[in-house]
């Protein structure tokens, strides 16, 4: 996989969760997929591990996804005080 600067700008933003870098990254159309998924490698995920939203370590979101609990990630957020991940969720079409 090789990064284009958009999603390389991307990723770097999202290490340290510069939230209004990663909102212009998805405005000018960042490959967030390819990002993600790069930035997981390198933290060398458990994936043989299940997420509370019934994925494993390499699943892309599925927004709409509830746990177990039926909590959705936008509520997930919004319950850890995460006003900036709520938003991003928002704009992608969460409920």
């Amino acid at each position: 996989m090789s990064a284009n600067p958009l999603t390389t700008k991307f990723m770097e933003a999202a290490a340290p969760g510069d939230v209004e870098a990663i909102k212009e990254c998805l405005e000018q159309g960042a490959d967030v997929k390819l990002g993600l998924v790069k930035m997981m490698i390198r933290a060398n995920p458990k994936v043989d591990l299940l997420t509370r939203f019934g994925g494993v370590g390499l699943t892309p979101a599925n927004i709409q996804m509830t746990d177990k609990c039926g909590v959705t990630p936008l509520e997930l957020a919004g319950g850890k005080g995460c006003a900036g991940i709520g938003q991003i969720l928002l704009q992608a079409g969460a409920r």
